[in-house]
């Protein structure tokens, strides 16, 4: 019975419909700037790369055509506007999820892992498949639905959230030990890189105890330490600015990395107790 009460407690307490409604908006309308700033990416450069299908793209035995792919594209940009606003919600999350999953998902079948787009493309489809559009919308909505049905999708949402950033920092102790941090790891990782940004000069000057320091902070602190988020509100915020700090700089470094300011949007769903509802402090 204790385990039930604790699962219970773990997903099924009751929710906001106005934070999911706040946060399904934000997640939305991320996708549909994501799409729209890398639709070349997703479409035109991968036409020119070796299909190799992965997961359920396996039932496709050639690539999709450009017509179908840009179809698909705009069926899924189409939607997720309309989800973000919460018009027959129902079907158009739906729809926009499955839909932006597929567009985010294609690219990764031409044996190119575009990291930033993985977040998003989960988080979608919790949104999608719950109750995330019984607040701001035009639409009636039934008030007798019961209110664990606008937690659990935030509460799973916060977990992915974490576990994206820990499994990255542990990837990089598995594969390379604190030497990832305190060698010249980072620096070569920077001056290799075909890519340049604003501050990959000023990086590139640094003495390299500050650089190890660097590496650290964005290792333990941003990566190994992404649970904390999930123990107190506090915490939470405190890890949101971590990593949208940790992005700018990454950005700002390394050049590009545009992607994966969309994991900023999902992440957001740590500050949603600064602007729910009254009635719903608690949560």
């Amino acid at each position: 019975m204790k385990i039930i009460k604790l699962w219970n407690r773990l997903w099924f307490q009751d929710g906001d419909p106005y934070a999911l409604g706040v946060y399904r908006s934000i997640v939305f309308l991320s996708y549909v700037v994501l799409a729209i700033s890398q639709q070349s990416l997703m479409a035109s450069e991968v036409i020119c790369r070796k299909f190799s299908p992965i997961s359920f793209y396996d039932l496709l035995s050639i690539p999709c055509s450009q017509s179908l792919f840009h179809m698909v594209f705009g069926c899924s940009v189409i939607a997720s506007v309309l989800a973000a606003v919460g018009v027959a919600y129902r079907f158009t999350g739906k729809i926009a999820a499955f839909s932006a999953v597929f567009v985010l998902g294609y690219q990764y079948n031409f044996s190119e892992v575009y990291h930033g787009t993985h977040m998003i493309a989960m988080i979608l489809l919790i949104l999608g498949i719950s109750k995330a559009g019984d607040a701001f919308t035009p639409n009636k909505v039934h008030s007798e639905t019961e209110l664990w049905h606008y937690y659990w999708p935030l509460q799973l949402s916060k977990y992915y959230v974490v576990y994206v950033y820990l499994i990255v920092g542990l990837e990089k102790l598995y594969q390379s030990g604190w030497e990832w941090a305190f060698s010249e790891n980072l620096w070569l990782i920077v001056f290799t890189s075909p890519f340049h940004g604003a501050w990959s000069g000023w990086f590139l000057g640094l003495s390299m105890p500050v650089i190890y320091f660097i590496a650290f902070y964005s290792l333990f602190v941003c990566e190994l330490m992404a649970p904390l988020a999930l123990l107190k509100n506090g915490f939470g915020y405190f890890m949101f600015f971590n990593w949208l700090g940790f992005h700018i700089g990454v950005s700002l470094i390394l050049g590009g990395h545009w992607t994966f300011y969309s994991q900023m949007a999902c992440a957001a769903v740590f500050l949603l107790p600064l602007i729910q509802s009254p009635r719903n402090r608690q949560f």
